[in-house]
């Protein structure tokens, strides 16, 4: 795919971009036989950050690993996919800077919401999510939904919202969030992907997951998350007095 000026105005006009990359088959492929067993068996493996907190999560419905990365090659191969980093490199004009991987075997039917309320940047909009469709996508099992332009709306502050947007108040956000879906009449768009297709969105693009109507229906995905150049990293839930500023557990890049 050809790297212009009407792809990188797409991504900033909408918040998102849609990819058919150029991800390995096999890899694709064997990520999934070497994930099967785990979600099958409800255990996560050993050596992966964080073991005995996911252990329990993954055992008592929580269907999904964080930084898988740090024990499956493969994970690790698609979040630092050059495809996939130099069109994030000419969308931001910065370096990307990949920190977390999560893996998902079924649709997470997850509220609207932003990543950047869970994990914002230092200057506002340095960091972006990528959504890998690890099989084809059906509409019943509960596919990721977004709403364009939705990133345009400002970062959230006590001053915009009359309340700290810090965990306690995290209903209050989602009401927030809902009234201005309805305020500026966005339209909720579902990503039905084929194996292979990548979804690239802003920090503070609003999105989540449909319900799933197939209870026996995979949604096998995978999503890496990003930072660019010197942005500072910062924990917004967590910041009722002061900015909590973090260090990610940065996923390793081969020089370039």
């Amino acid at each position: 795919m050809p790297l212009d000026k009407g792809l990188k105005d797409f991504f900033w006009n909408y918040g998102y971009l849609t990819i058919d990359s150029l991800l390995s088959a096999e890899i694709l492929s064997s990520l999934l036989y070497q994930l099967a067993p785990i979600w099958v068996s409800k255990n996560a493996p050993k050596g992966i950050l964080n073991f005995e907190i996911q252990d329990w999560k993954l055992k008592n419905g929580k269907n999904r690993l964080q930084d898988l990365w740090t024990v499956i090659p493969e994970v690790r191969e698609l979040a630092i996919n050059s495809y996939i980093l130099n069109i994030l490199e000419f969308l931001f004009d910065d370096k990307p800077r990949p920190f977390q991987t999560l893996n998902f075997p079924v649709g997470t039917q997850q509220s609207v919401h932003s990543d950047a309320l869970h994990f914002n940047s230092k200057p506002f909009g340095k960091m972006c999510g990528v959504w890998i469709a690890l099989e084809d996508i059906e509409p019943s099992s509960g596919p990721l939904f977004y709403y364009p332009k939705s990133h345009l709306l400002p970062e959230l502050s006590e001053g915009l919202l009359g309340f700290m947007p810090v965990s306690d108040n995290y209903s209050k956000v989602i009401e927030y969030w809902e009234e201005q879906i309805e305020i500026n009449k966005y339209e909720r768009t579902q990503a039905i992907l084929k194996k292979g297709q990548v979804i690239i969105w802003h920090g503070n693009l609003l999105h989540g997951g449909m319900p799933r109507n197939d209870s026996f229906t995979t949604r096998h995905s995978q999503v890496t998350h990003y930072y660019f150049g010197d942005a500072k990293p910062w924990r917004q839930m967590e910041s009722l007095n002061e900015i909590q500023y973090f260090e990610p557990n940065w996923i390793p890049i081969a020089a370039r």
